[in-house]
């Protein structure tokens, strides 16, 4: 019996159990209806109640899989709600597994291993599993090699899954582009606003460079000696008088910085 992918693909959360399909019937929860015995209820988006097939690690869902297909059967895949967010998700986990309960608490046929909601809530792990865990992570990487090629696997991870969002980014930023500047009136107002902005930078950069130019001269003049600035001042009157046509009656300009002449 193959597995039908009957969930929606889009990104939204859903609510789903996985059912033994070697007991068939009616079971009811509340107001919950399965047609097979449910033994897992989980939550996720997108692939997420496909994951579940390929699991290998030793629990007792994937246990509870392996004789399922043992019997030449695949688990059923059940969606009791879709396109939920993911507090609404949350939320209904939690329901779903206290009115079916679970197998480790002797209380239903589930085999999960938290209340849900929040992951690890209510988790049991014996002591015997803690202890096995340990000497499976302490095997697995024991040699140097071994734990500088995990590292290395997860960074190309981490790199791959970055360059999939940035390349996502730009064909979102691409199409929102292409559907803003679509008409030639947009494009022509985009232009003016373009020009209209340039000429106002010029002239506040041109204003803005004066004022810095004669803010520099003034602390240069400050830093030179009475001798240098006397100076300075008697080749700036000299000038004005070689320039001005009447230096009687027009009146000469003070330098600022250079004091009163």
């Amino acid at each position: 019996m193959k597995t039908t992918r009957v969930y929606s693909r889009k990104k939204a959360y859903v609510v789903y159990a996985l059912l033994d399909t070697r007991k068939p019937g009616v079971f009811r929860y509340g107001h919950w209806v399965f047609t097979h015995e449910p033994f897992y209820i989980g939550k996720g988006t997108s692939e997420r109640p496909m994951d579940h097939l390929k699991h290998t690690y030793r629990s007792p869902k994937v246990a509870k899989i392996n004789r399922i297909r043992a019997a030449g059967l695949e688990p059923a895949i059940c969606l009791k709600r879709t396109r939920l967010t993911e507090k609404q998700a949350l939320r209904l986990e939690v329901v779903l597994i206290a009115r079916i309960g679970r197998a480790d608490q002797k209380k239903g046929p589930l085999t999960n291993l938290t209340d849900g909601g929040e992951g690890g809530k209510n988790l049991v792990v014996s002591a015997h599993t803690r202890s096995l865990m340990r000497a499976n992570m302490r095997r697995k990487f024991r040699s140097q090699a071994a734990r500088e090629v995990h590292g290395q696997a997860i960074s190309t991870a981490i790199k791959s899954r970055s360059q999939h969002a940035d390349a996502k980014w730009r064909r979102n930023l691409s199409a929102a582009n292409t559907r803003r500047f679509a008409s030639q009136a947009a494009r022509d107002e985009i232009s003016r606003l373009s020009r209209k902005g340039k000429a106002k930078e010029s002239k506040a950069s041109k204003l803005r460079c004066g004022r810095l130019g004669a803010e520099a001269a003034a602390r240069k003049m400050a830093q030179r000696s009475e001798k240098e600035k006397a100076s300075i001042r008697l080749k700036k009157q000299l000038t004005w008088m070689r320039r001005c046509p009447n230096p009687q009656t027009t009146r000469m300009p003070q330098v600022r910085g250079a004091g009163k002449c």
